[in-house]
């Protein structure tokens, strides 16, 4: 989407930017915040 171009400076899918949130997330040890 256009949100995520200009968020990341780059395109990417849905599925690649949830990862990379993921992923981000974790390394913030905040996992437990975006997930049920």
């Amino acid at each position: 989407s256009p949100y995520t171009a200009l968020n990341y400076d780059e395109p990417m899918s849905m599925g690649r930017r949830i990862a990379r949130e993921i992923k981000l997330a974790e390394t913030k040890n905040e996992l437990k915040n975006i997930t049920t």
